[in-house]
């Protein structure tokens, strides 16, 4: 290392063999030595130029302080060493480390998915970030690709530098004492983006009635991702979709703590929606992802030997026609399109309101179902609160919304008293309908007892097992014998 860089060496750090090639500065193409990650992450938490940066930074780009600083910093290449000067032609190897630089302002740092970044922290202005993903086979070749490739898995393709989209990439030392960093990240491999492991012809969508997107392992030569999900079958107007019955959902699932059992079980659901989701993946590619899935999710992994033996008999199922994919048990009734540009706030605000319209939407539903299927005889007057009562709903629910409701119970509840007083000439005539009750010297008409507001002298009637008290309260009516159809029996 350089002199500058020796004295912030650590001696507490992990132990990862990721060296990187270190430069004077960024204008100096000349290998000047090596540095670990560890060290250079080390020195990203602090160093000696740390309060110099945070100085620039206030200047802002383009001032010619801020331009004048970042030329003078150590700077090193993420993506590969380079044998004596950093070109195509003198790459000795990658680093197993690919760089992404984030410059638009307006990127969530929060919606990364972390599991499978190696790290990020802020780039030398501020404002922007530097992101790491953990990468197997990257060469010259292939680095445009699998660029693409995780940008796009990563959701990054509307935010990154693409001027910095360079194998021979510098990145400037910078100041993050809030870097991230996770050692057991995933590791893409780019040998899994290749196009001649799939077709040119890409018959699969009328065969498989499948709705595969570009750059999904089906067309060649455009950008290619593994599908890790199936969220992409799902279309989008605009940033999301809603669907209350839910969305069938396929996922890869990796458990967030290190499993201890089960890992055979674990491996095989892994494995099974992996193969389902990518139907062009070979069995070499396969074994190599479940294979780091493995040593990812398990705390003690199993052998390569029975890696292979998985992979083997899911193959097997897809040769015989038998591979189904394991559905989520929860269905997702909120997607998001994974090219939004929505940040985190933003989405939160989405499923808050869309929860609240439903909601406002299911409690008028259940009120209209009662209202609809109301029985006057069992429940009395449709009012708000005998609608409550009814339901089992929340009084003050039912007042928020019952101004749409009013005018229709208003409505059923004269219906239903124009039912209950029919028009009778005579006495003779009610009684000649049904048959007189004769209850206390008096022969009553059942249907004579209706809805009225006022309060006659007080009584009781009896009919069909029923009490009923004059002037008193029944089911929210008053309840009053009808005097001109009353027949006195001696």
């Amino acid at each position: 290392m350089t002199e500058g860089l020796k004295t912030m060496r650590s001696g507490n750090l992990l132990t990862m063999i990721k060296e990187l090639n270190v430069y004077d500065n960024i204008r100096s193409p000349q290998v000047k030595d090596f540095i670990t990650i560890e060290e250079w992450f080390f020195l990203i938490k602090e160093s000696k130029y740390s309060q110099l940066i945070v100085q620039a930074r206030s200047f802002g780009k383009a001032h010619l302080i801020y331009d004048s600083v970042k030329a003078t910093l150590p700077a090193i290449t993420y993506n590969f060493t380079f044998r004596s000067r950093k070109t195509n032609d003198n790459i000795v190897s990658n680093t197993g480390l690919l760089y992404i630089d984030i410059d638009d302002l307006s990127f969530d740092i929060s919606i990364l998915d972390t599991s499978k970044v190696f790290a990020f922290y802020k780039s030398y202005g501020g404002l922007g970030y530097s992101l790491l993903v953990q990468v197997d086979g990257l060469n010259k070749d292939n680095y445009e690709l699998t660029y693409s490739s995780i940008c796009q898995d990563l959701g990054l393709s509307n935010y990154h530098d693409k001027g910095a989209k360079k194998c021979t990439q510098f990145n400037v030392l910078s100041y993050d004492p809030d870097i991230f960093i996770n050692y057991n990240s995933f590791v893409f491999s780019s040998s899994l983006i290749n196009n001649n492991q799939f077709p040119p012809i890409p018959v699969v969508l009328k065969r498989k009635k499948r709705a595969y997107t570009k750059g999904l392992g089906v067309f060649p030569n455009e950008i290619i991702s593994l599908r890790y999900d199936n969220l992409n079958e799902i279309k989008f107007v605009g940033d999301y979709t809603v669907n209350w019955d839910g969305y069938d959902y396929i996922n890869c699932f990796i458990p967030i703590h290190k499993i201890k059992s089960n890992r055979n079980n674990v491996l095989l659901s892994y494995t099974r929606n992996l193969v389902y989701l990518n139907p062009y993946l070979t069995k070499d590619a396969t074994i190599k992802i479940i294979d780091k899935v493995n040593h990812l999710a398990c705390a003690e992994p199993v052998d390569i030997a029975q890696v292979k033996r998985i992979v083997d008999s899911i193959f097997k199922l897809k040769l015989n026609g038998k591979l189904n994919p394991i559905y989520n048990r929860r269905k997702r009734k909120i997607v998001f399109a994974k090219d939004s540009m929505l940040n985190r706030e933003d989405k939160l605000a989405i499923c808050r309101k869309q929860f609240s319209i439903k909601q406002t939407g299911d409690s008028k539903s259940k009120i209209y179902s009662f209202i609809e299927n109301w029985d006057f005889v069992l429940n009395g007057k449709i009012t708000a609160s005998s609608v409550a009562k009814a339901s089992k709903m929340n009084i003050k629910t039912i007042e928020k919304y019952w101004f749409e409701f009013k005018a229709y119970a208003k409505d059923l509840n004269r219906q239903f008293k124009s039912s209950c007083n029919p028009v009778l000439s005579d006495v003779s005539e009610a009684i000649d309908i049904v048959d007189g009750v004769v209850v206390d010297g008096l022969t009553c008409y059942h249907e004579a007892l209706i809805l009225h507001p006022s309060i006659s002298s007080p009584g009781i009637i009896e009919y069909n097992d029923l009490t009923y008290e004059k002037g008193l309260m029944r089911n929210g009516f008053y309840i009053e014998l009808l005097e001109d159809i009353l027949e006195v029996s001696q």
